[in-house]
């Protein structure tokens, strides 16, 4: 038994400075000893003159003394099986109670200490105190031993010395070692929990301080020329809209008499400001958007010619926009701008006119969270990005700390649980019986060798937090990564290793030597209210800079570690840094795993490319993608609403990429997009959602899902579909179509099975088709 010295000290004063008792003799020195009796090598105490050493006796005894086994010390408890194992004298104590993976194997501790826990989980001592205080109390003879996290260290457990004295002899020697490799490894335990503890705390100081580096690098940041170059477009859009209210003002004076007005001198001047801003937007404005301001104009024109006829004779000059031949000949701007001001009847006033040039441009951008873009013209080429980082920064600290924080929790939770004594499963051994066999306790790689270098456990830390951070980061920001086969992917892959831009920068082969033609790339969703599309992976240029390289990250190891994670857990992330050194190997983090979706029909290379459907035709995989891209019917981006419009990409992308499968399988996938067909009669929100794909799930997708779930044949599960085998009410229910401005016309389920089962050879007849 340890004691402190200062209890040891007042003991010596006390045996000192105490008056003899009748029950003391003087020795012939002087001194005064309790009523013991000194035998060979062997002090036994007057009150138990034939019992070896125990917590409440004097008795003090060698191993190897004959004198000691006079009467041998046996423990009560009587474990099932054959744990006698007979001493090996020839190996010296320093050997044979040496704490390392050998020993522990050869002695059978971790067998036997799971036998004791089966003997004695159903005792009423194991609930009042605690799996490991009841053993300390069996085989250490006390109930002060305490190894709880609130205490720097196990306190009041014996020394080898002392259980070397307390199961004395030859016949003991075995139940000794495990019992002090089983005390050694709670003491070890403990120390080991309180250093990761302290390694994670130093760590999340050290974290909290690339916070910033980590969203400037891995989400999207604003590109300064896309930004110049919406900023300019903007502007030269806002001097047409302020030169259309001047020109609405020339309109409504026709209204008001026969003469016809003239431009202000403030509208000329602007004109004059105009020609040399035109000049600079030849190089600053995308070739889509000219053609969009282009469209515009033919637009105008007719509207102009319906304002003169009813004003009269106009006599003011037109321009066919910027770029136009007469520009492009002469290098000098014309006149006089357009716009779109169209006056059909007396009433329609300026203000209003200005409002509809507002709302038609947008030129007044508004951004009700990161990640959506608002710009009618800009967003074409993400010129109308608005990042977050402030926000962002805040968010990530916050995650972090509460990583941390409910890491510990977890951590100190479950060690409270493994001391007090869980069972996973009654007449099982413990949890603690299969943590202390699961884990190395001494040797290469043991929690020995942890605790020796605790640098190394905080780099380890360190690395798999960041990971992790990096992950959850670009995931948030809507990168992600989608696989499938295609012809030429070997070429692709090939280019990609020293692609600096382009479309083959985020592309790679993960099976290059066995499966040449399977290609993954991986890429961001741009959200915005009117031009979605798909751009490269952000960072995909900054994984081996991050924090100076001291990480080592590449691009490759990232998307390559990614998707080995996708295949061995899919998009189950199994990560429990609260589980951190209690045996479980995802503990320390599964590494990077940016969400994958793997489709028989990818989308390569396609602005409008966003991953659809997931997995083989059941779209078995596409609802945990999207909860995996943080997308579900609970996100900001389901439930989000632009004048009582749901996002396009749910209404108009992913149901056009589902039309080109298959009947069941455009209704599996969705189904599992939580997406459906408007039903006959309703008529939600405004009145242009009504033909438009509604965001909530169809009532009959269990009833097809659990139907078609054992189907193999995906055109036998397509006939099973269309012929209503299921007594499914889809066909009675949906609309005979949507529609969409931006999109093409899709037709609904019964329509689409009718032209399926002709296509195949079976003819409509009776309820049994969808007639």
């Amino acid at each position: 038994m340890r004691f402190p010295m200062t209890a040891i000290l007042a003991e010596l004063i006390l045996a000192f400075c105490a008056g003899a008792a009748p029950a003391e003799s003087q020795s012939t020195n002087g001194t005064f000893f309790s009523n013991t009796t000194i035998i060979g090598n062997r002090t036994i105490s007057g009150n138990s003159p034939s019992l070896a050493y125990t917590n409440t006796t004097s008795t003090f005894c060698k191993r190897d003394g004959s004198s000691c086994n006079l009467k041998i010390q046996k423990p009560h408890i009587a474990l099932k099986g054959n744990w006698t194992d007979l001493d090996q004298p020839e190996i010296e104590d320093i050997d044979y109670f040496r704490f390392s993976s050998s020993n522990i194997l050869l002695s059978r501790a971790d067998d036997w200490y799971a036998a004791w826990t089966i003997l004695r989980q159903n005792d009423t001592e194991w609930a009042e105190l605690g799996e490991w205080k009841l053993f300390a109390k069996d085989f250490a003879q006390t109930y002060n031993f305490e190894c709880d996290l609130t205490f720097g260290a196990c306190v009041n457990y014996p020394s080898l010395g002392d259980l070397q004295r307390m199961w004395p002899g030859t016949e003991n020697r075995p139940l000794v070692r495990r019992v002090f490799f089983t005390l050694n490894r709670f003491a070890i335990a403990h120390d080991y929990v309180r250093a990761i503890d302290e390694a994670y705390d130093r760590t999340h100081t050290c974290l909290i301080g690339m916070v910033p580096e980590i969203i400037s690098t891995f989400t999207l940041q604003v590109d300064a020329a896309k930004k110049m170059k919406c900023d300019q477009l903007h502007t030269f859009v806002n001097m047409m809209v302020n030169l259309g209210i001047q020109l609405a003002q020339v309109v409504l004076v026709g209204f008001l008499g026969p003469e016809m007005g003239v431009l202000s001198v403030e509208a000329r001047a602007m004109i004059a400001e105009l020609g040399a801003l035109e000049t600079a937007v030849q190089s600053a404005v995308e070739d889509t958007v000219i053609q969009t301001m282009q469209s515009k104009i033919a637009e105008l024109k007719g509207s102009i010619e319906k304002a003169r006829a009813n004003v009269g004779k106009m006599s003011f000059l037109t321009t066919y926009g910027p770029l136009d031949q007469r520009v492009k000949d002469t290098g000098y701007a014309r006149n006089i701008m357009w716009s779109n001001v169209v006056m059909y009847n007396f009433g329609y006033m300026e203000m209003m006119a200005y409002n509809d040039l507002k709302r038609v441009y947008n030129f007044n951008n508004q951004f009700i969270g990161p990640g959506i873009g608002h710009g009618t013209m800009c967003s074409e080429f993400e010129g109308d990005f608005v990042d977050n980082n402030a926000g962002n920064r805040d968010n990530l600290a916050a995650r972090l700390s509460s990583v941390f924080e409910s890491g510990r929790k977890q951590r100190q939770a479950m060690f409270k649980a493994l001391y007090q004594g869980f069972l996973p499963a009654p007449g099982q051994p413990s949890s603690t019986a299969m943590w202390l066999k699961t884990r190395d306790w001494a040797g290469p790689g043991s929690v020995l060798e942890d605790m020796r270098d605790i640098s190394d456990m905080e780099e380890e830390i360190k690395t798999a937090v960041i990971k992790s951070l990096i992950t959850d980061t670009l995931t948030t920001d809507f990168n992600y990564i989608k696989c499938g086969y295609k012809e030429d992917a070997a070429a692709h892959c090939k280019k990609a290793e020293s692609a600096a831009k382009g479309k083959d920068l985020s592309v790679f082969c993960p099976h290059d030597d066995t499966d040449p033609q399977f290609m993954c790339d991986s890429r961001r969703w741009y959200f915005s209210d009117l031009h979605q599309h798909d751009i490269p992976m952000v960072a995909a240029k900054k994984f081996e800079t991050f924090a100076g390289n001291r990480f080592n990250f590449t691009r490759q190891k990232f998307l390559t570690e990614s998707f080995e994670n996708y295949e061995r857990y899919t998009h189950n992330n199994p990560t429990d840094y609260g589980a951190w050194g209690f045996g479980n190997s995802t503990s320390k983090s599964i590494g990077f795993n940016l969400p994958v979706c793997v489709s028989n029909k990818p989308r390569f290379f396609e602005r409008k490319g966003y991953p659809s459907i997931c997995g083989d035709w059941h779209a078995s995989e596409t609802e945990s993608f999207i909860g995996a891209m943080n997308a579900g019917v609970n996100s900001t981006i389901y439930k989000y609403r632009k004048d009582s419009l749901p996002m396009y990409l749910h209404t108009e992308i992913i149901p056009q990429a589902l039309d080109d499968f298959q009947p069941l399988t455009r209704y599996l996938g969705l189904c599992a997009n939580s997406l459906r067909f408007p039903n006959k009669g309703e008529t939600p929100g405004v009145a242009v959602n009504w033909l438009k794909i509604q965001l909530s799930k169809d009532k009959d997708c269990e009833l097809v899902q659990n139907g078609t779930k054992d189907m193999t044949n995906e055109e036998e599960a397509n006939r099973w579909f269309c012929t209503n085998a299921a007594g499914h009410s889809i066909f009675k229910r949906e609309k005979p179509y949507v529609d969409s401005v931006h999109a093409k016309y899709m037709r609904s389920h019964k329509r689409r099975c009718k032209d399926w089962l002709k296509s195949h050879d079976k003819v409509a007849k009776g309820n049994e088709t969808v007639s």
